[in-house]
């Protein structure tokens, strides 16, 4: 995390609806009053959104244009189809291969088939955690 480049660094980005970093994990360096000032309120305090299409269209794309302006912006790995293809999800197994921390939860439930449950739950294993 200390290496990731630029200002604002996702886990993941897509290009799904314009570019921008998926918002379950990211890095934000350097923060300060300035910094907050110039982003707004991307995310709505105390306020937890349970529905795809409301958390990509009312925060992640809209944190990343309005970080974009005054910062860097980027990801460590990128989905650069507009297809809706999400790395995280469709590719999980490519990324924890390659360093990736960790992989959905979902791809044992509602996202199950998109990667082998089997190979999902061999990572879970060898991370030592504790399988359903």
């Amino acid at each position: 995390m200390k290496a990731a480049p630029w200002d604002l660094t996702g886990f993941t980005s897509s290009q799904f609806v314009e570019n921008h970093i998926q918002s379950y994990s990211f890095i934000l360096k350097n923060i300060n009053t300035h910094l907050l000032r110039l982003l707004g309120t991307p995310f709505k305090r105390f306020t937890c959104f349970n529905d795809f299409w409301t958390v990509v269209l009312t925060q992640e794309t809209r944190f990343a244009r309005i970080a974009s302006k005054s910062m860097t912006v980027g990801a460590f790995w990128h989905g650069s189809s507009n297809d809706g293809i999400d790395p995280s999800l469709h590719h999980a197994l490519e990324l924890v291969d390659n360093g990736f921390p960790f992989i959905k939860r979902s791809l044992l439930g509602k996202h199950r088939g998109k990667q082998s449950v089997e190979a999902c739950k061999d990572f879970l294993r060898r991370q030592q955690h504790p399988v359903g």
